[in-house]
């Protein structure tokens, strides 16, 4: 099977640096993913992006479920929720190895044909 994955905000920061944090740039290089040239920057989310995706994540629950519910009540208990905290909380070095075994695991669930998490 073949999957892809992509990235929309749910508040998007007119002063944003970039398209990709430099560290996650770094660490994906160290794993071997490739990225797409050029990226692109952030692009904010639609309900029609919502409908497209067989799975929504995000990635800090306590950051966007209250956004989800602002923007999308309808989405807000249909998304898998994550727990990798953001520059503000955790050093790259911290949250990436989070942010990449909750993928690994997605990724194993995805070839099991689960749906939920497991216990962590």
């Amino acid at each position: 099977s073949v999957w892809s994955a992509d990235s929309f905000g749910l508040a998007l920061d007119p002063n944003n640096p970039g398209p990709l944090s430099g560290h996650t740039r770094a660490h994906l290089a160290t794993l071997g993913v490739p990225l797409p040239e050029p990226l692109r920057f952030p692009r904010d989310l639609s309900v029609a992006d919502l409908t497209a995706a067989e799975r929504v994540v995000a990635v800090k629950e306590a950051e966007h479920r209250p956004l989800l519910a602002r923007r999308f009540p309808d989405w807000a208990e249909r998304v898998e929720y994550w727990h990798v905290h953001d520059i503000d909380c955790a050093t790259p070095a911290e949250a990436l190895p989070v942010l990449e075994q909750h993928v690994v695991d997605l990724v194993d669930r995805l070839h099991t044909g689960a749906t939920e998490p497991g216990p962590r």
